[in-house]
């Protein structure tokens, strides 16, 4: 399978670029509108103030429907808004943490089926993670929510054969009745919950990823402007290294073995 992926790759960039090219925009966090991308994307800042105005609005959605592709690094927020907004091009949100060092951790903790929560907006998310995941030996389990009144029937069925549950970054999940929901359901059963960011740790999940914005929209980009040459996501750059936060407290009362020590 490696050495056909590589000769796919290499067969795509043999190719001419016109036979391939695709007209991409990149849309990053209102604070990072100088990020520099290749000749065939366009970077777009979301900024939700902005985006108020019915006029700035349209310019905004006009843009992007002129596209072939949307790629998002602007967070969940603007995930679930461009899911709903737009029409036409595919979209692509890249989450703001890295998730190779949680399934590093499952795989040491001996965790072999983790439930994923999502919605549509992170489905492409979903589907890079499963495989990731597989390559570890770390099945992940498709829990997809329609809307938030699908949870509180779904997410105790799926944890029936789960040792762990991972919260997908969009913020209908990560904030509000919904991720008390997920923490409550967590807590009383004693299985882990996995979630983005030193806050959620501290509202109760048991893992957090934290990543380096910066390295984050480096990735963005690369992803992009391999989008706009044709190429599959798998050809752009890795995805950065993030750094693994564990809830101390939660790890001693259910004697979960914390690999490489205390963090």
């Amino acid at each position: 399978m490696k050495r056909t992926r590589i000769l796919l790759a290499a067969l795509l960039l043999a190719q001419p670029h016109q036979a391939f090219a695709a007209k991409v925009s990149l849309i990053v966090p209102g604070g990072a509108a100088n990020v520099r991308a290749g000749p065939d994307v366009i970077v777009l800042a979301f900024d939700r103030e902005r985006l108020g105005d019915p006029i700035e609005k349209g310019r905004f959605l006009a843009a992007l429907h002129a596209s072939d592709r949307v790629v998002s690094a602007a967070g969940a927020r603007a995930c679930v808004w461009l899911g709903r907004e737009l029409e036409g091009p595919g979209l692509q949100c890249l989450d703001s943490y890295d998730p190779a060092p949680a399934l590093d951790f499952a795989r040491a903790a001996g965790w072999r089926r983790v439930a994923a929560v999502h919605t549509k907006s992170y489905e492409s998310f979903f589907i890079d993670l499963r495989a990731a995941g597989r390559r570890r030996g770390v099945e992940l389990a498709d829990v997809r929510i329609e809307n938030l009144r699908d949870l509180p029937a779904a997410l105790p069925r799926a944890l029936k054969s789960a040792e762990a549950v991972w919260i997908l970054g969009d913020s209908t999940l990560t904030e509000g009745a919904a991720f008390e929901f997920a923490v409550k359901t967590s807590l009383s059963r004693k299985i882990p919950l996995i979630a983005a960011g030193n806050g959620l740790v501290a509202r109760g999940a048991f893992l957090g990823i934290e990543t380096d914005r910066a390295a984050m929209l480096r990735h963005a980009v690369g992803v992009a402007n391999a989008a706009a040459k044709g190429l599959p996501a798998g050809a752009a750059a890795d995805v950065p290294a993030g750094r693994l936060i564990v809830n101390e407290v939660l790890a001693r009362r259910w004697g979960v073995r914390v690999p490489g020590g205390p963090r």
